[in-house]
């Protein structure tokens, strides 16, 4: 059995997956790293999938329904195109969301398309990792270079969590 199945508590044969993304190409990078999730556990476990592109959480009943979705997850995709801010309605959505998560284990994914300018902490970077405690997710951040993909566990608090993705760095990108 995969060693991640017994890391979360609600139910181990179905791992709900929320992707939030800006664009087509955003949608394309979270695609990946839902196919990675796929090949690690579909043997063991029945994934559903949600996606919503950020311009939807504009609507307040969409935005309502992408909230539940998110409360109920195993994992939180976030794909965007700016490495260094999350816009308003992002922001919205999570507060609207993220104190209802109780004590559900799962990670949030920060992927991001190319690093920040420099190597200094960005707004994004703050602003997941505060709103990923208050949640008591993982974070977990995917920085694709145009050549090469790193994944940061630092902050990946599960042991499970952090010995899947640390193992697989690449997650089947740019192959």
């Amino acid at each position: 059995m995969n060693n991640m199945t017994g890391f979360f508590s609600l139910n181990p044969e179905l791992f709900k997956v929320v992707s939030i993304y800006d664009d087509a190409a955003a949608r394309e990078r979270a695609m990946q790293v839902c196919d990675h999730l796929v090949s690690l556990l579909w043997e063991d476990a029945e994934l559903k999938f949600h996606w919503w592109r950020t311009h939807f959480l504009r609507d307040a009943g969409l935005a309502r329904m992408a909230a539940q979705n998110a409360v109920e997850a195993d994992f939180v995709i976030l794909s965007s195109n700016n490495s260094s801010m999350v816009s308003e309605e992002l922001e919205a959505w999570f507060e609207s969301w993220i104190d209802l998560r109780n004590t559900k284990d799962g990670a949030l994914v920060n992927l991001v398309a190319s690093p920040g300018p420099g190597t200094e902490s960005t707004y994004r970077e703050d602003y997941l990792r505060e709103i990923s405690q208050r949640a008591k997710l993982d974070l977990l951040t995917v920085i694709n270079d145009g050549n090469q993909t790193f994944v940061d566990v630092s902050v990946a608090q599960s042991r499970p969590l952090s010995q899947i993705f640390s193992s697989h760095t690449h997650f089947g990108l740019n192959e």
